[in-house]
């Protein structure tokens, strides 16, 4: 089973939508996420992602479910995917075996 994220606070509505629209290849909007370990919420880190896409989870315009990368480290990016609240800024994410 792949390691899952709870995501505790993330982006705004409008900094979701700006990471997946705005920016080329040369330049993309970062967004973070403070997340913790599924059941370990006393250690909360913040990571930084890219975000290349979101699909509508139902007819709410508030669910998402989203993709894109995860930076480890200052030159290694993971691939993510998840689930994603934009009114509560709560969900999950989940690495994702690139293929």
């Amino acid at each position: 089973m792949a390691l899952q994220l709870d995501i505790l606070e993330g982006p705004s509505k409008f900094d979701l939508m700006l990471a997946i629209f705005d920016g080329g290849s040369d330049r993309r909007r970062e967004v973070t996420f403070t997340v913790a370990q599924r059941g370990h919420h006393a250690y909360r880190e913040q990571i930084v992602t890219l975000i290349d896409g979101a699909d509508r989870e139902d007819g709410s315009s508030e669910n998402w479910l989203i993709k894109g990368w995860h930076l480890v480290t200052p030159s290694q990016w993971k691939s993510i995917g998840g689930y994603y609240n934009t009114k509560t800024r709560r969900g999950w994410l989940a690495y994702v075996q690139v293929q």
